[in-house]
């Protein structure tokens, strides 16, 4: 595991020698699992996350831009016959890297943009080993996806402030039993500050 995160951080430093943005993302995520056959009636787990991230490759309609963090993915669900609920996440570390189409205003402060690409979300821990005490299932060390976004950034001197909004479509699953799968779903809204280095 520290393996991955030594390389998986390797490379946002090989990025960040040919960066012209760094930045760093704060935001919330919102995610619900769904088990195969099985109707898990959970409500949306809300959690914090937080992206480092670069940009480089600028051109005049696009860059690429890829960030390193930390991610939760769950859901909250109500005991049968009480009162109480539960949460039930995993932690993840992610790194991802998107293609972003952008168009900036005429004043050349303010930039839209729209983007796509891969991640991969890489399994700190196990807790939602407590959800089926007596299923066998097996979490994924890893998971991928395509991730969706969609922002907008304002530079001011050399900051940039920005709102993105993103959405992650899951290739792979997030756990597996000899008879389902459980698949996940979540969306995200985070504010970034960045710094131009050019």
């Amino acid at each position: 595991m520290k393996k991955m995160l030594l390389l998986a951080g390797l490379l946002v430093g090989m990025k960040y020698t040919y960066a012209q943005v760094v930045r760093l993302n704060v935001g919330i995520t919102s995610s619900s699992l769904k088990l195969q056959h099985l109707n898990l009636d959970g409500k949306h787990l809300v959690a914090p996350s937080i992206m480092a991230g670069v940009e480089y490759l600028h051109k005049k309609w696009f860059y690429l831009s890829s960030e390193i963090g930390y991610t939760a993915i769950g859901d909250r669900y109500d005991l049968i016959g009480g009162s109480d609920n539960r949460l039930v996440y995993w932690d993840f570390a992610q790194l991802n890297t998107t293609f972003r189409a952008r168009h900036v205003s005429s004043s050349g402060r303010t930039e839209f943009f729209a983007g796509a690409g891969a991640y991969v979300n890489i399994l700190l821990n196990d807790n939602g080993h407590t959800m089926y005490k007596n299923a066998d299932y097996d979490t994924r060390t890893f998971n991928t996806g395509i991730k969706t976004e969609a922002g907008i950034v304002r530079d001011i001197n050399r900051f940039r402030v920005g709102l993105t909004g993103t959405y992650l479509l899951p290739l792979s699953s997030l756990a597996t039993t000899p008879y389902a799968r459980m698949d996940y779903r979540a969306w995200s809204i985070s504010l970034g500050l960045g710094y131009k280095l050019h």
